[in-house]
């Protein structure tokens, strides 16, 4: 959806990060996917 420009990089950060604490997710495990999933993608937090 970033690189389609549906979502900014900053806007799918933040979503993801609200998504990983409703989850109870600590932030070093938050970090770790989105990091993790935007490298896999080609992209950068």
């Amino acid at each position: 959806m970033i690189t389609a420009g549906v979502i900014s990089l900053e806007d799918a950060h933040a979503a993801l990060t609200t998504a990983g604490r409703a989850a109870d997710q600590t932030d070093r495990d938050i970090h770790a996917a989105i990091t993790g999933g935007f490298a896999d993608e080609g992209l950068t937090p």
